[in-house]
Formats: structure tokens, sequence, C-alpha cells
């Protein structure tokens, strides 16, 4: 946790308030940290994709948003 003052300036007093805030890494589940980077990389390369091939492509997730 010093390294947390350290590097961030952020004072955390305890695990609880630390790292383990994230309630998967408290119950053990640490499997959902990939699933969840994956995801979140695939979703920029949708968006990358997107903005590529459709001109419109912030209004069509408006409207698919809006369903």
């Amino acid at each position: 946790m010093q390294s947390i003052k350290e590097y961030l300036g952020i004072d955390v007093p305890n695990d609880k308030l630390g790292i383990l805030q994230d309630v998967h890494w408290s119950d053990g589940s640490f499997g959902y940290f990939p699933t969840y980077a994956l995801g979140t990389a695939f979703a920029a390369q949708y968006v990358h994709a997107m903005k590529k091939r459709i001109w419109m492509w912030t209004v069509c997730l408006k409207i698919i948003n809006s369903m």
C-alpha cells in the first residue's frame, strides 16, 4: 500500500479499501479480469472498424441504444 501512496498519491488504509474493492478479487474470482480485458479490446476493434466503414456510425449507435 506504500507504493500506491508513492506512485499515485492516494492513501489506502487497508486492502479492503484498496485492491480488494472489486468484488471479483475479494471472493476469489480472478478469472473475470481477463474476460473484461478481452471484451474491452474487442470493443475497441469494433469501434475502429465501424469508424472506417460506416460514416454515420455515431448516429447508428444512438439509434441502436434507443431501442
